[in-house]
């Protein structure tokens, strides 16, 4: 018997290593974030919910980004003037460089179905809490889970700055649904 569900879509890496991903990435358009891999939102999951489905859509996200820089291509002059030719320019980018990355499967978008356990006691907020306070900090131990803090972006987590624990990763692009 289950209870509450989490629909998770997130990019992640699949064949490329933490080391080559592109630092432009990481210093222009997410600064200090970092992709999960599959294997550490499965293991952020154990025993806290139950994986239902999981889907790549790699390829469908390529087209996607394909699109964006199309779009963006399109309506160039208008961005330039309400945000500047810098940041137009940083964005087509990395939409490209990602489009690329999804194309090679270097990158993934996974879109994984959970459902928590019914018989789990504690309600879906603290469930919810457990796993993406183990998928942010892998160190995550039972006494550090009242550090855990929403930030102000509804598609990241991170532990507070009492948290004890490593770089905090956060997914580019995340969705919530319970």
């Amino acid at each position: 018997m289950y209870g509450g569900c989490l629909s998770l879509q997130t990019i992640v890496f699949d064949r490329m290593e933490e080391s080559e991903f592109p630092p432009f990435i990481t210093e222009k358009i997410f600064p200090g974030s970092m992709l999960p891999r599959q294997r550490e939102i499965l293991a952020a999951s154990d025993r806290v919910l139950s994986l239902v489905n999981v889907r790549n859509d790699a390829l469908d996200y390529a087209r996607t980004c394909q699109e964006w820089v199309q779009r963006i291509e399109a309506a160039k002059p208008e961005l330039i003037t309400m945000v500047g030719a810098h940041k137009t320019n940083e964005y087509v980018q990395y939409l490209r460089m990602s489009a690329a990355a999804f194309e090679r499967q270097q990158f993934g978008l996974l879109r994984l179905k959970f459902r928590s356990y019914a018989n789990a006691c504690p309600p879906i907020s603290t469930v919810l809490t457990v796993f993406f306070k183990r998928l942010t900090c892998p160190t995550f131990t039972k006494l550090h889970a009242k550090s855990l803090k929403p930030s102000r972006s509804a598609n990241s987590w991170r532990p507070s700055s009492s948290a004890p624990g490593r770089l905090k990763r956060k997914s580019a692009s995340t969705s919530l649904t319970i």
